[in-house]
């Protein structure tokens, strides 16, 4: 069962020797609680949980996650450990007093309760699935049965920091654009809104003489003002309502489809998610697990509701007795260079190279385009919203030197 918070009980017991205690424990659920204090020899008069406010990981999830780059390091500095000599339960105790994510430091500190209590690391870290990737987990299972836990922590790291730093630079690479048009809409609206219906009165007494361009600014400085603000709010609504929709099942199968069609947003994404592909694959066989088994991690990261039914669907092909580069090549979200590779390293028994290449040249291609993309939008952006502004600014100035001229 996913684990990421613990409840918080308070509870009043005897001691063995009767003496009455209080206090409170953490624990998965009030059975787990009260079996804790049994244990303890306590005779548990009451157990119950307080009424106190979500903590900041409840009540912001999103922003107080683990993210990947803890991870990462979490897994270099185990290998680490494990390499020295250390058994696991210390080491994880050592990374439990360590600085870092607070969540990260109350997931470690149940995973090693559950150590002690005889389980598995991979079996204590899969309980909490949304702390710990899946392929974290399957990761370590092999390296349990291997013997070679240090090595596939080393893996596993490798592979989440490649996986992580193409999103990184895709995300980064479109920070300064959106930055200019979120600035350029700013700054009109506030200029339609607030500077231009100031000037209004006056330019209205002289309503005959204003030329045509000044009268279409006035106009949608009317219209920015009247409904200006009912227009944010419906925009904010539909685009929270769009957000709500896109994160269910059907909502997210629908904006991938989209993302699917469209020309240059479609080469970035079947780009990443190619190279994501190819990189998961090559490291989950290389590890040692099944086909079917890498098949299955493999589409539990995909992102992509597209790309995660066409993996589906290769996967049963290829139980069904296909080969992998066959019912690749039947469907078109798989580029020919995929399909030949893969082709190519099963007839040659270096089907993981092959892949980890397909990985590195979509990776470049990837970023290739993303920065192709960035510097066409970047100058576009600032043209479009310096020349709106320009051009507002412009003719309010004619029109006031023209009204000027006018009362002289």
């Amino acid at each position: 069962m996913p684990r990421v918070f613990f409840l918080r009980f308070s509870y009043k017991a005897y001691t063995p020797a009767g003496m009455k205690v209080t206090g409170t424990l953490e624990a998965d659920s009030s059975s787990d609680a009260e079996q804790t204090l049994w244990k303890a020899e306590y005779t548990v008069v009451s157990l119950r949980r307080p009424i106190t406010l979500p903590s900041r990981y409840e009540a912001l999830p999103s922003l107080f996650r683990v993210k990947t780059h803890d991870i990462v390091s979490l897994s270099r500095q185990m290998a680490t450990l494990l390499s020295s000599g250390l058994p696991v339960n210390a080491a994880i105790r050592i990374l439990v007093e360590r600085r870092g994510n607070p969540l990260l430091r109350r997931t470690l500190k149940q995973v090693l309760q559950d150590l002690e209590s005889g389980v598995s690391l991979s079996e204590a870290c899969g309980k909490s699935s949304r702390v710990f990737p899946s392929i974290f987990v399957r990761l370590v299972h092999v390296g349990e049965e291997t013997g070679q836990l240090p090595a596939m922590l080393l893996k596993t790291a490798t592979y989440l920091e490649r996986q992580g730093a193409l999103a990184s630079r895709i995300r980064k690479a479109m920070v300064y654009p959106l930055f200019v048009a979120f600035s350029g809409l700013v700054a009109a609206y506030i200029l339609l809104t607030y500077s231009i219906p100031s000037l209004s009165i006056l330019f209205k007494e002289y309503s005959s003489d204003l030329p045509t361009t000044t009268r279409i600014v006035m106009a949608m400085a009317d219209f920015a003002s009247t409904y200006g603000k009912m227009l944010s709010l419906f925009i904010l609504v539909v685009a929270i309502l769009s957000f709500c929709y896109s994160t269910t099942r059907s909502g997210k199968k629908r904006k991938d489809q989209l993302i699917m069609k469209l020309p240059v947003i479609r080469t970035i994404v079947q780009g990443e998610a190619i190279s994501r592909l190819g990189y998961t694959l090559a490291t989950l066989l290389s590890s040692g697990l099944g086909f079917n088994s890498s098949m299955e991690l493999t589409v539990s990261t995909t992102d992509n509701a597209v790309l995660k039914q066409a993996l589906n669907d290769v996967k049963a092909e290829v139980m069904a007795g296909l080969r992998l580069s066959q019912a690749m090549s039947k469907r078109a979200i798989f580029p020919y260079l995929l399909s030949q590779m893969v082709n190519i390293g099963e007839e040659t028994g270096k089907l993981e190279a092959n892949l980890n290449l397909v990985g590195d040249y979509y990776e470049k291609e990837t970023e290739r385009s993303v920065n192709t993309l960035t510097a066409i939008i970047e100058p576009a952006a600032i043209i479009g919203v310096g020349g709106f502004v320009g051009f507002i600014a412009a003719v309010m100035m004619s029109t006031i030197y023209g009204i000027i001229r006018h009362i002289s």
